[in-house]
């Protein structure tokens, strides 16, 4: 019994970190289910911390605004946390903090937080759900 237990524990270690270098191996390209993209193009495998660019969905308010992405894969939990911002231009700015779970090495559902300053001059705060698949 005890070497079931044993080797069990090593088939999921093994598992879980075949994962973690698929997810962080190499740049990646996802897509959320409204066609916005995630274009991770800097990734530092040892500590889990990613760059790139957010591109907006083609049918919200600012379709193809690029935004910058910086972020976090947590190993050996799957857990991401990232943040896409435009704060250089007045026009389509805003923060936008996600965070979640990878649930495979192609896939990770996330939820959103969106603070964004509205025609009115005052701060418009939304949320919601996506679910990012690689492409």
């Amino acid at each position: 019994m005890y070497r079931l237990i044993v080797a069990l524990l090593l088939v999921t270690a093994s598992a879980t970190a075949t994962w973690a270098q698929e997810w962080l191996a190499r740049p990646s390209l996802w897509q959320n289910e409204r066609g916005a993209v995630l274009k991770v193009l800097r990734i530092d495998p040892a500590t889990g911390i990613f760059s790139g660019v957010f591109l907006s969905g083609p049918t919200g308010a600012c379709p193809g605004v690029p935004y910058d992405l910086s972020g976090r894969i947590f190993r050996p939990q799957r857990r991401v946390v990232f943040t896409t911002s435009r704060t250089w231009t007045s026009d389509c700015g805003g923060t936008v903090v996600w965070h979640g779970r990878a649930i495979d090495p192609n896939t990770a559902a996330v939820t959103w937080r969106a603070r964004m300053v509205g025609p009115n001059g005052g701060v418009v705060t939304s949320r919601g759900t996506d679910v990012f698949r690689r492409i």
